[in-house]
């Protein structure tokens, strides 16, 4: 097996900690065996991607390789977008930086397991399903309207003045107070298909949920389950910034179900168009366009899972709907 590590250094709180991981990377393997690992420090968002390709590519297709994200979500979309078409690729992530929400399938405190290198090494995978749309690859979410409005402004006034990260939890709850009182966005009208049934009209916000988790370590979608060859969207219907602020409220405590504005739906394929602009959040990566097709890849990544871990039921720890 050749493994190859891809290092986001801002990932991390402090150097020290960065080259603290670095170290014990390169402790897990003897001078006789510098030619079966290689570590790449990411210089730039997705410059990765072309460097997991050549890397992968010089060898058989009888070699595995395993690849690992480490950093946070945003490292583990562009391995992901590496990898994904190689058949002797596997994915391993190493969870730093703010979230890493996808390994939330496997419980809320899993991060210290996926953080022992020397046993993600021999660890075993697990087939886990990922989402096609367009022409990248995502692990975990896929939003658009309040959602990802509300994250684009919060991104932009972190830009601005820095402090204000500080408070992001906070700053998060007001630009999502901003985008609710915005027409516009709260009742943009989308042309939609989901497995062949029209589902168009005006909707608040979609999210379209791979894995239980989604920024923060909220767990919106408590039934979401990464191998069982569906995705779950959740669609907001158009009212009052009172009621879709607290229907957005009980979505990310993962009881839409108690909405009257919320309907939610397991599908596999959808398409997607509005003559407006739609600011897409691809596992928190920013894109834009004016139509998209979605499509579920059942059990199409091998994902390096710690040994004794399984997918975590978050469905029996949320208040099941009084109906």
């Amino acid at each position: 097996m050749k493994h190859l590590f891809i290092a986001e250094r801002k990932s991390f709180k402090a150097e020290k900690d960065f080259q603290k991981v670095l170290s014990e990377i390169k402790e897990c393997f003897t001078d006789e065996e510098k030619d079966e690992y290689k570590i790449h420090i990411t210089r730039y968002s997705r410059d990765s991607i072309a460097v997991i390709d050549r890397f992968i590519s010089q060898f058989d297709e009888n070699e595995t390789v395993r690849v690992y994200a480490v950093g946070g979500d945003g490292i583990l979309f562009d391995c992901l977008n590496g990898m994904v078409v190689f058949p002797n690729a596997e994915l391993a992530c190493i969870p730093y930086g703010e979230e890493t929400d996808f390994i939330r399938a496997y419980g809320h405190d899993s991060s210290k397991d996926f953080r022992d290198v020397k046993q993600m090494l021999d660890a075993p995978c697990q087939l886990i399903d990922v989402i096609h749309c367009g022409a990248n690859y995502a692990m975990n979410n896929i939003s658009f309207g309040l959602e990802t409005q509300s994250a684009f402004l919060a991104e932009r006034l972190f830009e601005r003045t820095e402090w204000t990260k500080k408070f992001a939890s906070t700053m998060y709850i007001l630009c999502a107070i901003r985008v609710a009182f915005d027409k516009k966005i709260i009742n943009q009208y989308f042309q939609l298909t989901i497995d062949g049934e029209d589902m168009s009209g005006n909707y608040g916000n979609i999210s379209i949920g791979n894995s239980p988790s989604i920024g923060n370590g909220i767990i919106c979608n408590p039934y979401g389950k990464v191998n069982d060859g569906l995705l779950n969207a959740v669609f907001l219907r158009p009212s009052s910034p009172i009621k879709v602020l607290t229907a957005i409220d009980l979505f990310t405590k993962g009881l839409f179900e108690k909405s009257d504005l919320i309907i939610s739906k397991k599908f596999k394929e959808m398409e997607i168009r509005s003559d407006e602009e739609i600011k897409i959040s691809l596992d928190y990566k920013k894109f834009y366009g004016k139509e998209l097709k979605i499509k579920l890849m059942p059990l199409a990544v091998k994902f390096v899972v710690p040994n004794g871990l399984e997918l975590f039921d978050y469905s029996q720890t949320i208040n099941k709907p009084s109906r």
